[in-house]
């Protein structure tokens, strides 16, 4: 017999897999049962860590979600196994906030949103759980994002910036070293 918790975690494990098989930039594991309960999820995306010198750019993060007995009702519990410097993460505990209602985000959705914070593009300075991280990014705000990395599946990927050309060199039609520059 199938329970609305089962389902969920089943329906869960079904869009994560097809979301992120193949991702560029994101890579998952699932463990912990049948429909699995805990994912291990590897982002190469860029976020910081704290260096000798002060932040520096670090491009791989390790994230586990795991979701528990309350689950879908309470969040799931994320924790960073890889060090980062950053306002809403502390001794390994990700700080997610309000951001999670049973029915309205998906475990797809938490996952993306925690790969827009690793890279900055998502951040509370108001209430951190690293002080010297808020207090950095406050004094560092014309530095953000660190990445600017679109993760949702399917987007078409960019670095974001406004001055994304594409050039392309095209024989003019003339002599033989003759081309014509393109830009798109």
């Amino acid at each position: 017999m199938s329970t609305p918790r089962l389902r969920r975690l089943q329906a869960d494990y079904e869009q994560v897999m097809k979301a992120f098989t193949g991702h560029p930039y994101i890579t998952v594991r699932a463990s912990g049962g049948n429909p699995p309960t805990i994912y291990h999820v590897t982002y190469r995306v860029p976020g910081l860590r704290l260096g000798k010198n002060g932040p520096e750019v670090i491009d791989r993060h390790e994230v586990v979600f795991q979701l528990t007995a309350n689950y879908p009702q309470i969040k799931p519990r994320c924790t960073i196994q890889t060090p980062i410097f950053h306002p809403n993460f502390k001794n390994g505990v990700v700080c997610l906030g309000d951001y999670w209602a049973a029915g309205g985000e998906t475990l797809v959705d938490l996952i993306v949103k925690v790969g827009d914070m690793i890279q900055y593009k998502e951040y509370n300075i108001k209430s951190p759980m690293d002080r010297e991280a808020a207090s950095w990014a406050l004094d560092n705000e014309r530095r953000f994002p660190v990445g600017n990395l679109e993760l949702y599946p399917g987007e078409p990927q960019t670095s974001g910036r406004e001055d994304d050309w594409e050039i392309e060199f095209k024989p003019a039609g003339g002599e033989k070293d003759d081309f014509e520059l393109i830009i798109h």
